[in-house]
């Protein structure tokens, strides 16, 4: 029988979920969320995941599902021959999952073993609100374990025998969404800032006395207007990138509409952590104005550049390079007659903004990132 673990840490992804694990276990995390939308980590009782005890953690975003989840059901039939066994159904908040074993079955029957090759104890869960599953991949199910499944079935086999790995799955969470205005692991557009409202700011904004917090599963977090919306793009369909906008009415047109844009693994430039400014160039745009702008663990920079004689856009941008992440917030302006301009010439670059677009400046000053580390 394994030893009793009576004392747990709790990881949480900066992808929407979290797990419990052995407190003083060993967590690596392998590879960072890619373009291929995955994301990997192992715990082990040492510092090396080839040891029969250790776990492996796979979030995947947009899998392909079929009844429900992903994993097993889109990978059978296989040319290896490989099936899922003795499926036990799984279910947390927000997401249905399946516990199972993963093999090729042996039809060698002289050889004893009803694995062609060492079978895998895996577990599951699929949110539909994160359209990402989450995978938990034990060790090696052997033929002791298989012969007792089959007597008694796995849940009590992996509750007996597996108690960590058995632990570890029911400790599950995912984000849900529904409790965040507008949260979603929907993507952003391609295109970026390709339209202008109709009408523009052209005064002080109404001070704000109530401020509503958005956490977003990528990372990071920020504060908005109570009685503004909130509201994700749906029609995003870039895997790196995932956008929404918060106004004071339903309208992304609305002239005090901020927009919000998130690159995963964005294109630096000059050794410079920040990609939006080399985009801004080839727009064939001008950028005017510039400050430099910090916020906690991520910096970036306060600008404004020109798209007419008296249009322009506001925009900050910060880089998180622990999540490797970059956020681009933008609100379009003016300056008509009797408005003084934005001048990049004075100092006050920063104050004129905290003047002129105090609840933009308020959001950019209060956002957060993230760290993807233990907790």
């Amino acid at each position: 029988m394994p030893p009793l673990v009576t004392n747990w840490s709790r990881y949480t992804s900066p992808l929407g979920f979290s797990i419990e694990y052995p407190n003083g276990w060993h967590l690596e995390v392998e590879e960072a969320w890619s373009a291929e939308r995955f994301f990997s980590f192992w715990i082990a009782p040492t510092v090396d995941n080839d040891v029969p005890t250790a776990i492996t953690i796979e979030a995947h975003l947009h899998p392909k599902v079929v009844n429900g989840l992903a994993i097993p059901y889109n990978s059978v039939p296989n040319e290896g021959g490989y099936d899922f066994y003795w499926p036990e159904p799984l279910s947390i908040d927000n997401a249905n999952g399946l516990l199972f074993v993963w093999g090729k079955k042996n039809y060698a029957t002289s050889s004893g073993s009803k694995w062609d090759v060492p079978a895998t104890l895996m577990a599951t869960y699929y949110s539909q609100l994160l359209d990402m599953e989450v995978q938990i991949i034990g060790g090696d199910f052997d033929d002791e374990s298989t012969a007792l499944t089959q007597r008694v079935g796995l849940e009590e086999v992996v509750r007996q025998h597996f108690p960590v790995f058995d632990h570890i799955i029911r400790s599950v969470r995912l984000f849900d969404p529904a409790t965040v205005p507008g949260a979603s692991q929907s993507s952003l557009l391609p295109e970026l800032i390709t339209t202008m409202p109709a009408a523009l700011p052209v005064a002080n904004q109404a001070p704000v006395m109530e401020w509503a917090r958005y956490t977003n599963p990528l990372g990071f977090t920020m504060q908005y207007p109570a009685n503004w919306q909130i509201e994700v793009d749906k029609d995003a369909s870039d895997e790196r990138l995932f956008a929404f906008w918060i106004a004071p009415m339903a309208d992304a047109q609305a002239s005090e509409t901020i927009h919000v844009q998130v690159l995963v693994h964005p294109e630096l430039f000059a050794s410079e952590p920040l990609a939006f400014d080399w985009r801004v160039e080839t727009m064939g745009t001008e950028v005017r104005y510039h400050a430099p702008i910090t916020i906690g663990n991520g910096k970036g920079f306060l600008s404004a550049d020109a798209r007419g004689a008296d249009v322009g856009l506001l925009y900050a941008s910060f880089y998180a390079p622990m999540l490797d992440t970059e956020i681009l917030l933008y609100q379009w302006y003016t300056n008509p007659e009797g408005v003084t301009p934005i001048d990049a010439t004075k100092n006050d670059f920063d104050q004129a903004v905290k003047d002129r677009f105090p609840v933009f400046y308020y959001v950019i000053t209060n956002l957060h990132f993230l760290n993807p580390v233990q907790q």
